[in-house]
């Protein structure tokens, strides 16, 4: 259950990044 809770807010963490990216970039 803890290492399904880490992917999810690791996966969160990586469209969020990816999002700001694109804001970033356009």
């Amino acid at each position: 259950m803890g290492l399904n809770k880490k992917g999810a807010a690791i996966a969160v963490g990586i469209i969020a990044f990816i999002i700001a990216i694109g804001f970033g970039s356009g």
